[in-house]
């Protein structure tokens, strides 16, 4: 476990290791797991501000929020 970098943010000692670190194969499965996930996350919230009544017009058609 070798220090790769050791540094002070203002009174913060930050030290970063090297046994933490992924390989590309693992850094990439690692970032399709967060964009697989963020996408569901987007398209619950899609659907779900679309079906809020706030956000609903008041002829009940999608619109602007209504004040």
């Amino acid at each position: 476990m070798s220090v790769v970098k050791d540094f002070y943010d203002g009174h913060t000692h930050i030290i970063i290791r090297d046994d933490n670190c992924c390989s590309p194969e693992e850094v990439e499965a690692i970032l399709k797991r967060i964009s697989e996930r963020a996408t569901r996350a987007l398209l619950a919230f899609e659907r779900n501000k679309v079906s809020d009544p706030e956000i609903k017009g008041k002829d009940g058609q999608d619109g602007e929020r209504s004040k």
